[in-house]
């Protein structure tokens, strides 16, 4: 375990600038209610809630080593985790097909899962969910179209097929009271359209009723060729909060809806940020991306949209029911900020409330993974170029934030 340290960070044009000990509201900041068909949109103008630090990160744990003992340490790639509620972990190495149970001070409990077809035994991994939090996880495997069934020993409880469902699905995810979310699409086919389908699951895997179908030529009206036309990132995002709220995010319009855990919308928030053109140089090297990989025929079809996305990675949500989201950062091309230093993709997190206004910006060069009983999780790669899963407590700084202490 590495020695203890606290950061603090504060946001200045994307840049690390000092250490700050209180937030407050910028003069301009003002919260609108409109409506959209009858629901709600909350729109934040003049700049978040709070400027300034809104929490500070103290390290607690790190886990991953480049070589030597403990061998269990050596991860292959990022590691996917779940953590219970008594701060145990599932952490998968999908470059093994291997799980581990890990105890809350980082000790090895138990270890299991091989490639293969057999009981036990995966060979694509696509989610792994809780069933039960801390009691009982699932695991599904794309290429077996089958879901297994673990307890937090690495027992195999159990397995099913999901092979016979109407659409084939990209992407499950927990409701937390042991229904399932299915992201797909229509006849088992993508469409050029980009189609997608949401699907509540019953424990079982019974499509049980139909979220809603988003057509993303209707959201983003320049082309046709969606997928080639959204180069900078993905079309939509989606994730499960408390109490199985869905939050769906739309990058490209710079709009974060919430659901009910039924499906019923709750209310689309929007932030007054504008969106940044694309530039020739930006085409250029994004194209150039792909002529370094000798994939020439690929560069030379690309298109692209008017303007670069408002968000750039998937959201996370905390215990809360806040949403946080990777801010869109300068792409490949771009001039390097004021003080020489260029912010690398999804650096900025903006942070809006349950309530979908926003709160501030937190400023976080590694991947975050979860945010979750008074810690974050995060994925980062040493000096060497090896992973390393990091657990970091959560020091609140602001009202807003106060119920993450623990």
């Amino acid at each position: 375990m590495s020695p203890t340290t606290v950061t603090k960070l504060c946001i200045s044009s994307l840049l690390l600038v000092g250490f700050v000990t209180a937030c407050t509201a910028p003069p301009s900041h003002r919260v609108t209610r409109t409506e959209i068909e009858g629901v709600p949109l909350i729109r934040t103008e003049g700049g978040p809630k709070y400027e300034g630090v809104l929490f500070e990160l103290k390290r607690d744990l790190i886990l991953g080593v480049d070589e030597g003992e403990p061998e269990w340490q050596q991860f292959g790639r990022s590691p996917k985790a779940l953590v219970a509620p008594d701060g145990r972990m599932v952490l998968l190495d999908d470059r093994r097909t291997e799980f581990f149970i890990v105890s809350v001070d980082g000790s090895l409990l138990h270890r299991f899962g091989r490639e293969g077809s057999g009981p036990g035994e995966f060979q694509n991994i696509l989610n792994v969910l809780w069933k039960i939090p801390g009691r009982e996880f699932w695991v599904t495997d794309q290429a077996l179209s089958r879901v297994s069934r673990f307890d937090m020993n690495g027992r195999l409880l159990g397995a099913f097929s999901y092979a016979d469902i109407r659409m084939q699905y990209s992407i499950f995810m927990s409701l937390g009271d042991g229904r399932f979310l299915g992201q797909g699409w229509r006849d088992g086919t993508r469409p050029p359209q980009s189609i997608y389908e949401y699907t509540f699951f019953t424990g079982e895997f019974e499509q049980a009723s139909q979220f809603m179908v988003i057509d993303q030529d209707n959201m983003f009206q320049e082309s046709a060729a969606v997928r080639m036309q959204l180069p900078f990132t993905s079309d939509q995002f989606i994730r499960i909060g408390p109490s199985g709220r869905i939050a769906h995010v739309q990058p490209n319009i710079g709009r974060l809806s919430v659901y009910s855990s039924t499906g019923e919308p709750r209310f689309h928030t929007e932030r007054d940020h504008p969106f940044e053109p694309v530039t020739h140089e930006d085409k250029e090297g994004y194209r150039n991306s792909y002529r370094r990989r000798g994939m020439e025929s690929v560069a030379a079809r690309l298109t692209f949209p008017s303007h670069k996305p408002a968000w750039f990675r998937p959201p996370v949500i905390d215990d809360e029911g806040r949403i946080w989201i990777s801010r869109y950062s300068p792409l490949l091309g771009e001039p390097e900020e004021e003080g020489g230093q260029q912010p690398e993709l999804g650096n900025v997190w903006e942070i809006f409330s349950a309530e979908g206004v926003w709160l501030g910006t937190h400023l976080h060069k590694e991947r975050i993974e979860l945010i979750t009983y008074g810690y974050l999780y995060q994925v980062f790669l040493s000096e060497s170029g090896s992973p390393r899963f990091e657990r970091l407590r959560i020091i609140p700084l602001v009202p807003e934030m106060e119920a993450l202490r623990r």
